[in-house]
């Protein structure tokens, strides 16, 4: 049974009347059901999503006047995994504290931050910054294959691909090169003494990304617990 907030939706294609494309939407009801009222006469693609499934496409689809048009679909559940590692100097193999670790479900060439995604697999952008161990962690991604960048003040930022599998932690370290220019950044080799945060640019930056990562890990837990899965759900 479909939950109530999956999103059913029509993406017309050329009607039978010579128009241009459209997208008609619906939502689930409590019991699965959508359903999707004056509908142009034409062919149409439906498609099915929802958080915490993978999105499923119909083949095309033909709507007929005067007929009801019957499309099911039946959602996969999304898998989740975790992913950590360590950021350091590839010269010293110093750790690097404060680095921005960025994890991006469909490679940093496709949507920006906040928009929406064509294929949705789940996932988008996740943004995690190194503690004074140089350490990161990505907690309840979901599974499949991330593109995951680290960044450093005064080091060249260095790009993995990274499978992530259903409940398996994966480990992704990086090395990072120093630029010729620029400035240098905080390494510490395991120190307890934590890094003060100044008014500069590059403070400003760090606390940002901290906000940035706080923010999502709470909408994430929000979700969980509104749709009944994750570490957070409601018994």
């Amino acid at each position: 049974m479909l939950r109530p907030a999956q999103v059913p939706e029509l993406k017309g294609t050329r009607g039978a009347d010579g128009g241009g494309g459209m997208w008609l939407h619906a939502v689930t009801g409590a019991d699965g059901r959508y359903l999707i009222e004056n509908v142009p006469v034409g062919d149409y693609t439906a498609r099915a999503m929802s958080f915490g499934y993978l999105p499923s496409e119909s083949g095309p689809v033909t709507v007929v006047e005067g007929v009801l048009t019957q499309v099911d679909f039946a959602l996969a559940p999304l898998t989740f995994g975790s992913l950590q590692g360590t950021v350091s100097d590839a010269g010293t193999g110093a750790v690097i504290e404060g680095a921005i670790v960025v994890a991006c479900r469909f490679g940093f060439d496709g949507p920006a931050p906040g928009e929406p995604v064509e294929k949705g697999m789940g996932g988008g952008w996740n943004v995690a910054v190194t503690d004074e161990d140089g350490f990161y962690h990505f907690d309840q991604i979901p599974a499949g294959t991330w593109t995951v960048r680290a960044f450093a003040w005064g080091f060249d930022p260095a790009m993995a691909e990274v499978v992530i599998v259903a409940d398996e932690t994966t480990e992704q370290d990086f090395a990072l090169d120093r630029a010729e220019s620029g400035r240098r950044a905080t390494t510490r080799h395991h120190s307890t003494k934590r890094r003060p945060q100044g008014p500069d640019s590059r403070g400003r930056l760090f606390m940002w990304a901290r906000r940035a990562s706080r923010s999502l890990r709470i909408r994430r837990s929000q979700r969980w617990e509104r749709w009944g899965i994750g570490p957070h759900a409601r018994s």
